[in-house]
């Protein structure tokens, strides 16, 4: 049996995957600006592709690297849906992912995930 971790890991991979697929993979970060926004999603300065690909995904990989506590709740699905759909892109399979991730976070929603044991101190 996968745990919360093993999934998200996963799914993480899975959604980058789509980006680059999809072509909406980045090569070069937003401004300092842009990241600084304190709108959901940082939606008043950049677009949602670019909140997945410089927000969120490092985001999870920090909390799962270092054993963070989950959201407990996580509505990216929905609001992707409507912000690709305004913009007439078809993310079917992205959708699918966030709606996977949305779902696995909202279960484990406030676990704290172990760190994983390469990150463990020895004496």
């Amino acid at each position: 049996m996968c745990s919360i971790t093993d999934r998200l890991q996963r799914l993480l991979i899975r959604l980058e995957a789509e980006l680059r697929r999809l072509e909406l993979w980045a090569e070069r970060p937003p401004s300092p600006t842009a990241l600084q926004s304190s709108a959901p999603f940082c939606c008043d300065r950049m677009g949602l592709e670019c909140w997945l690909q410089w927000v969120f995904l490092p985001r999870m990989r920090r909390l799962l690297d270092r054993g963070g506590s989950l959201p407990a709740r996580c509505g990216i699905a929905p609001m992707a849906e409507l912000y690709f759909q305004q913009r007439g892109i078809a993310v079917r399979d992205l959708i699918a992912v966030l709606r996977e991730l949305d779902g696995v976070i909202e279960a484990g929603g406030g676990l704290r995930t172990p760190v994983p044991q390469s990150n463990h101190l020895t004496k």
